[in-house]
């Protein structure tokens, strides 16, 4: 099965020899904020921002820009950085045994909320292995908490990217995964009927 791809923001910071790389073409070219701006789609204080190398850039932009002053991406010349906008989360575009775990589990025992998924269990151990699962498959890492006033835990994962993936592939196509899972179930039901007769 393919899932429908959601692609997050992402951050990098340029390193000073490619900054360098690109205030020499900046040069050789003689291009100004404005031309920059113009040839790139970007606005003119993004172009400062490059030029003064004073912030992380994103992904999708860095992108954008590149291709003018000649510069490859991605490089060693660009770090990743996880910030509260943008996260090195990874989203699956096809499925494995250990995404069907977390999708069974969600499908039984997790929900969506505004900005992230959560999973309630009273076994804290059993929210502990889902917790390394999830981190496995999208690099992304999630909190177990007791729940107050009950005996049950609760593991939060705080990502909106997550959350939308769950949302587009499991959620809204929970009709489709049940089919499917009917038939699967029947298939096996058959199979062990042939296999008695």
């Amino acid at each position: 099965m393919k899932f429908k791809e959601i692609v997050p923001k992402r951050y990098f910071r340029i390193i000073d020899k490619a900054n360098q790389l690109i205030k020499t073409e900046i040069i050789r070219k003689s291009l100004s904020r404005s031309q920059i701006a113009f040839l790139t789609g970007i606005s003119a204080s993004y172009a400062d921002h490059l030029i003064r190398n004073d912030r992380n850039f994103r992904e999708d932009q860095l992108q954008k820009i590149l291709p003018l002053f000649d510069v490859n991406f991605p490089l060693n010349s660009f770090r990743p950085v996880n910030t509260t906008q943008g996260k090195f989360i990874s989203l699956p575009k096809t499925h494995s045994p250990e995404l069907w775990q977390v999708i069974d589990y969600f499908l039984s025992d997790g929900n969506l909320q505004n900005r992230s998924i959560r999973f309630k269990d009273s076994n804290r151990k059993v929210l502990k292995i889902y917790q390394e699962l999830i981190k496995q498959i999208f690099n992304v890492r999630g909190r177990v908490v007791p729940q107050k006033g009950t005996i049950a835990y609760l593991l939060e994962v705080n990502s909106l990217y997550l959350r939308n993936w769950f949302r587009e592939n499991i959620r809204l196509r929970k009709k489709y995964l049940d089919i499917n899972e009917r038939k699967r179930h029947n298939r096996m039901k058959n199979k062990g009927n042939d296999e008695r007769i």
